[in-house]
């Protein structure tokens, strides 16, 4: 059965909600797309600026792109819209998504369902975000760009691998790293001669690890786009298959047993008279 989308009309233009993405979808254009984390939530309603030529929302982000290629944005182009709770435009999608009940929607605002309170409460508090590296921990530090271990070893500073492992259509850096060491392992010189320590980690945006943190550092909002947020307080680096930058590494240990087990076989060869 195919799914029915609540509409919105905005200055004409029909807008299918998407609570899966959260997000406003033109529905004569399937990829025009309008973020609620870009939209201001005053808890009864949101509202955000709304170029009707160009059918997209107005922000910080885009404002200085169009300065950058010239895109106009009279301000007669501009409108205020007001959108309602995510609660009131689909309440039945919003109690299935976030197991809640229409009590909770009548009570609760949308931040208070769809956003983890436990863990803003403690990030709030000062409780830092963590990602595992190979086991070893490191707290994130989004105002220097790093990660800062727990005990030992100097901190990463991201910035230095950013412009050769991050990958922008995924927002994500591909970090080369030694597990027995623990530290990052320099690959501007284009060498593909590692040992069997290499792993490469995949390290998500910071502003995705820590998006509290991230606010604070460019808005005085840290609310500001949780909604689309999974909030957590630890998080566990994904290892990247060496492959994906042509790097195959012989196992040393392996070697070695593969000799000894050839010569053990000898052996017994010899010992039968073969």
């Amino acid at each position: 059965m195919k799914k029915e989308f609540p509409v919105l009309n905005i200055a004409g233009d029909d807008y299918l909600f998407d609570i899966d993405k959260i997000a406003l979808v033109e529905k004569a254009n399937p990829n025009n797309e309008i973020c609620f984390g870009f939209m201001v939530d005053h808890g009864s309603h949101y509202e955000f600026d709304y170029h009707k030529s160009l059918k997209c929302a107005v922000y910080e982000r885009n404002l200085k792109q169009w300065n950058e290629k010239n895109i106009s944005r009279d301000s007669s182009d501009v409108i205020k819209v007001t959108v309602p709770r995510i609660a009131v435009i689909d309440p039945d999608g919003m109690c299935k998504k976030y197991n809640c009940t229409l009590r909770d929607i009548a009570f609760k605002s949308d931040f208070e369902i769809m956003v983890d309170q436990e863990v803003y409460a403690m990030r709030m508090r000062g409780c830092p975000v963590m990602i595992d590296l190979m086991g070893k921990r490191y707290e994130i530090d989004v105002f220097n760009y790093g990660l800062i271990p727990l005990v030992g070893e100097q901190p990463i500073y991201l910035g230095d691998f950013h412009d050769n492992h991050f990958i922008d259509d995924q927002q994500v850096l591909h970090l080369f790293y030694d597990r027995e060491k623990h530290i990052p392992v320099d690959t501007s010189d284009g060498r593909k001669d590692f040992d069997e320590n290499l792993v490469i980690l995949e390290i998500p945006e910071l502003s995705k690890l820590d998006p509290i943190g991230s606010n604070f550092l460019i808005t005085n909002n840290p609310r500001q786009g949780l909604l689309h947020e999974n909030l957590q307080l630890h998080h566990v680096a994904k290892q990247v298959p060496l492959s994906t930058y042509g790097i195959t590494i012989k196992n040393v240990n392996s070697k070695e047993h593969d000799e000894g087990s050839k010569q053990k076989n000898t052996r017994k060869r010899k010992s039968k008279g073969l």
